[in-house]
């Protein structure tokens, strides 16, 4: 069975993944339990901010989470893209 990770892409530059307890264990970066879980504590909500200054290759930010994502994990993705431009929402 395949794990659900619902990873959404900001237009402030915030990378969000809502995952299971094993991927984020697995994953080791910091997050906290999701506020809509019925159960306890068996997802967690990720947040990467894409345009932080320390969000630059070559910098232990940038590193960590590059590393977390190629080394500690091995996901394949399908992903369902949707553009809502800000501010033309009726």
């Amino acid at each position: 069975m395949a794990a659900l990770v619902l990873v959404v892409v900001m237009c402030k530059g915030k990378l969000v993944l809502n995952v299971n307890k094993d991927i984020y264990m697995q994953l080791g970066l910091e997050g906290r339990p999701s506020k809509f879980c019925h159960k306890q504590r068996s997802r967690y909500v990720v947040n990467v901010d894409l345009i932080n200054t320390h969000f630059v290759p070559g910098k232990k930010y940038y590193q960590r989470v590059e590393w977390c994502f190629t080394e500690r994990l091995n996901l394949v993705f399908d992903f369902i893209v949707a553009w809502l431009p800000y501010g033309n929402i009726t």
